[in-house]
């Protein structure tokens, strides 16, 4: 049973912890930067949500990230809202470039603009009605990271799978 450390948007906890446990998971909601080095070492995967994202928490996402990245576990960005702000642009665009990301997950929104096109979102939610596959190979190209596009239809692109 892989322990997952999940730092992620306050709404979601228990979707996310249920989920995990129904997959075989062992989820641990963390909050706590000082914690990092100790349950990373057990630890089989990192999601990062930026849904609940403050200026408080950016020290919590970059030592878990790098914790995770010093014990070679994969981490997953969740780039909540990206493009609704600058604040959440620059601190998704900084764990990009700063920490080995092993999957990029978002909607058609977050991923469009993660791709360098224009935002296309309403806060957090997509308008977008774009093909999630094109989409998905867009931000790819851009980010050289797995991708997952969430929606009606969810796409994949690994670079060598679609």
């Amino acid at each position: 049973m892989p322990l997952v450390v999940c730092i992620t948007n306050d709404v979601v906890k228990p979707f996310t912890a249920n989920s995990l446990l129904a997959l075989g998971a062992s989820p641990i909601m963390s909050g706590e930067k000082s914690e990092a080095a100790d349950i990373l070492k057990h630890a089989g995967a990192l999601l990062l949500n930026i849904g609940t994202c403050s200026e408080d928490k950016v020290m919590l996402y970059e030592k878990m990230a790098n914790y995770a990245n010093q014990y070679n576990i994969p981490v997953v960005l969740d780039p909540v809202g990206y493009g609704a702000s600058a604040f959440r642009r620059n601190l998704t665009d900084k764990l990009l470039s700063d920490y080995d990301i092993a999957l990029v997950k978002g909607n058609a929104g977050e991923i469009h603009a993660l791709s360098g096109r224009e935002a296309v979102s309403k806060g957090v939610d997509s308008i977008i009605e774009g093909n999630t596959l094109d989409i998905a190979q867009a931000a790819h190209g851009v980010l050289h990271v797995p991708v997952l596009v969430t929606g009606e239809t969810d796409a994949l692109v690994t670079g060598e799978q679609i």
